[in-house]
């Protein structure tokens, strides 16, 4: 059986409420642990998780899914790390589509620390998918970095997304550093591409479309 590690929609809603009174309206959502103050982000990392059976959690509403979504950015050209769905993908909805993210679902529970359990989760699936495993200091510090300054998204309007917590990830790396070996069948014609052509492209999945405007925002800044 295929699990994910997922908390009830209305544990975060309440989170979401007392974070932001105006989410009390809302459907989408949108926030970076990095503003948010100390305080909120212990609250956020101590929601209440449970491992589910991911064949009905992907259809159930009631709860959602940690989703680590990471963005591969070379420190030097600024380009993106771009790949294309496979038929071996895990989500079939989302099969042929092209993406900027590296993560997955989240298969263990929290031993002590939620944000651990989805750190060691985002090494884990970075090894799986495209065959990298950041044993080196640096690097494992650079990855935490990112997560902790992750943006949590959120989108209740679609089916797909609802049940999807996404933690949204830009990973400054030495693309030539790295040996990448995609995982066979699910991550197909991968290449590194300048973010200003990424901005164009209209074959994205839903997620990296959003994803690509964070990455413009952390260059910036």
């Amino acid at each position: 059986m295929k699990t994910a590690l997922v908390t009830k929609y209305s544990s975060f809603k309440l989170f979401a409420d007392l974070l932001d009174p105006r989410n009390r309206m809302k459907q989408v959502f949108e926030f970076n642990l990095k503003d948010i103050g100390r305080t909120a982000r212990q609250m956020f990392f101590n929601m209440p998780t449970l491992l589910a059976d991911r064949k009905w959690c992907e259809f159930d509403n009631d709860f959602i899914q940690f989703i680590p979504y990471i963005s591969l950015v070379d420190r030097e050209t600024k380009e993106v790390f771009l790949y294309e769905r496979g038929n071996g993908s895990g989500e079939q909805r989302l099969v042929s589509l092209s993406s900027i993210g590296i993560g997955g679902h989240i298969e263990d529970l929290p031993f002590n620390d939620l944000f651990e359990t989805i750190f060691e989760g985002s090494l884990r699936e970075i090894k799986e998918e495209i065959g990298i495993n950041y044993v080196d200091e640096d690097q494992y510090h650079d990855l935490k970095n990112a997560l902790e300054s992750a943006m949590v998204y959120l989108d209740r309007r679609t089916e797909t997304e609802s049940v999807h917590l996404g933690l949204f990830a830009v990973f400054m790396v030495d693309k030539e550093t790295l040996d990448i070996i995609p995982e066979d069948g699910t991550i197909t014609k991968s290449q590194w591409m300048p973010l200003q052509e990424v901005l164009t492209l209209r074959n994205l999945e839903p997620w990296s479309a959003k994803m690509r405007y964070l990455i413009g925002k952390t260059l910036k800044d």
